[in-house]
């Protein structure tokens, strides 16, 4: 990769990563969690996957290969990394490759969940999936 391009994705990371940050500082107290589901992040993964796709229907055509890097790898991956496994599994339904979308989907999320589960049991010295989950108070 060009030094450029890694120029482009770590600026755009940091960008995506703050912004991710800021988002949830404000959406958090406008969209407290219901029983809790945490609807703030699930707008900005939404908001990320969004982005991509726009991202993605502008690249297909016209836009150059440094304004992806830095808008769909950089920012968008450092916003929400949802981003990018909804943009790849978009990729797959536009090659009319469904049953490959639908198994990338369904294992992402569920090969994802149970891998996160298992670094949570191999890590607790008692075995059990207990999730200490942290709250900002700012």
């Amino acid at each position: 990769m060009a030094a450029e391009r890694w120029v482009a994705v770590m600026a755009g990371g940091m960008l995506g990563a703050l912004a991710r940050t800021g988002s949830l500082a404000v959406l958090s107290p406008l969209l407290p969690e219901a029983e809790g589901f945490p609807l703030a992040l699930l707008c900005v993964n939404m908001a990320g996957s969004l982005l991509l796709g726009l991202l993605q229907g502008r690249f297909l055509h016209d836009l150059p290969e440094w304004v992806y890097v830095f808008w769909g790898t950089g920012f968008c991956g450092g916003f929400t990394t949802f981003s990018a496994f909804s943009g790849e599994t978009l990729a797959l339904l536009q090659a009319g490759r469904a049953g490959p979308a639908l198994l990338n989907a369904v294992l992402s999320v569920a090969g994802c969940a149970l891998a996160a589960g298992a670094g949570l049991l191999l890590t607790s010295p008692s075995g059990t999936l207990r999730i200490a989950v942290r709250r900002n108070k700012e």
